[in-house]
């Protein structure tokens, strides 16, 4: 699994024709400044001594007299759609665990392999919403029931169920433990995973997400952000504290607005000049989504060596190029791929709106939580 770092606009409530080439000038979507060394002469660590600033105005460009590398044409040829199955209505985005992609919908989780054959059908009451996976287990908030489904994928029929609050989803991990928001009665219920019993959390009426960050729990509401504790009521906190940096190419990559904050790389930040969304490593660069575009970095000279003019909707780096959705999302949606080293932009689209993707063996996993069905869509020559 990869280490990113995504900022969604939703936590903080204030941040967020197949073929065809698309290609910015990198002058259009950020700028790179160059450090490198401290002012003492020593390798420079992020926030050591000043920095000379660059403005990268092509591709590529010279910068502290070493070439930016030049970058090998894509291998890909276009997107394909290879498989369609339907499942329950309203699926969510599905979890990759044991080389299967388990899929909660209305009714049950579908387990499917790459080519969508189904693998395993667990049938539910309630409707199973995105899972957490902890402790070996899949654990499924329900939208329906008030129950945590705990599912192990070596004995997936012998299910436990949890009690929970009114409408959870989306479970995190922290403190050994697992936490579910419970959007109709504003509470958080806390499961201990060897014992499975649970306990409420209550006074966190119109919880829209929870966030984990230094094994600390977070619950978004609106424009606030509140301190979850299972001791004591939630308490109110002026922002989130910062998102742990992604740790690539031996190299520590953080955020900071619209800026990476270098350590242990060949320059001390990058600065992007758009607010980040996320931050990933394919197999041989640091991809950076940010709100105007898509930037490519090489990491071994800190170098912008691309960038996309192009609104990412729900990104996910995988290891060879970045899958989004562009536009937006209605009766048919557009999904791109981006290819990791040269990125050029590739395009199909699917009937429905999507929920947040998942890969598998290099396939992208679409479900169409407007729709009853789970779409596979790989990126031909990758």
């Amino acid at each position: 699994m990869m280490n990113s770092f995504r900022l969604r606009a939703d936590w903080a409530g204030t941040a967020t024709g197949s073929g065809r080439r698309r290609w910015l000038g990198v002058a259009m979507v950020g700028a790179l400044v160059v450090g490198g060394c401290s002012s003492d002469g020593s390798d420079g660590a992020a926030g050591d001594g000043p920095v000379d600033e660059t403005t990268v105005e092509t591709e590529p460009v010279d910068t502290d007299s070493t070439a930016a590398p030049q970058v090998p044409a894509s291998t890909v040829t276009g997107l394909s759609i290879v498989a369609e199955l339907e499942v329950g209505d309203a699926p969510w985005t599905a979890v990759v665990v044991a080389d299967l992609a388990w899929v909660p919908h209305r009714g049950g989780i579908t387990a499917v392999d790459a080519s969508l054959t189904p693998v395993h059908q667990l049938d539910l009451v309630g409707h199973p919403e995105t899972p957490l996976w902890f402790d070996d287990r899949l654990w499924f908030a329900d939208i329906a029931e008030p129950v945590v489904t705990v599912v192990d994928p070596d004995q997936p029929t012998a299910f436990f169920e949890v009690s929970a609050g009114q409408q959870g989803f989306t479970p995190v991990a922290a403190q050994g433990s697992v936490w579910v928001p419970n959007r109709a009665d504003g509470t958080v219920t806390r499961i201990d995973p060897e014992t499975l019993e649970s306990s409420t959390i209550p006074g966190l009426d119109g919880v829209a997400r929870l966030v984990e960050l230094d094994d600390e729990i977070y619950a978004v509401i609106e424009t606030t952000i509140w301190h979850v504790s299972a001791e004591g009521g939630p308490e109110k906190v002026g922002a989130l504290p910062p998102a742990p940096p992604l740790e690539a190419f031996g190299a520590r990559w953080a955020v900071d607005g619209d800026e990476l904050v270098v350590a242990g790389g060949p320059v001390d930040r990058v600065v992007i000049g758009s607010p980040i969304v996320e931050v990933d490593a394919t197999d041989d660069s640091i991809i950076v989504v940010a709100q105007s575009g898509i930037l490519r970095i090489d990491p071994n000279q800190g170098v912008i060596t691309g960038g996309l003019d192009v609104k990412a909707r729900q990104p996910l780096v995988g290891e060879s190029g970045v899958w989004f959705v562009i536009g937006e999302p209605g009766e048919t949606t557009t999904i791109g791929y981006a290819d990791g080293q040269s990125l050029e932009l590739f395009e199909t689209t699917v009937d429905g709106i999507p929920d947040d993707f998942a890969s598998l063996d290099g396939t992208l996993i679409v479900s169409i939580k407007r729709g009853a069905e789970v779409v596979a869509i790989v990126a031909d020559g990758a």
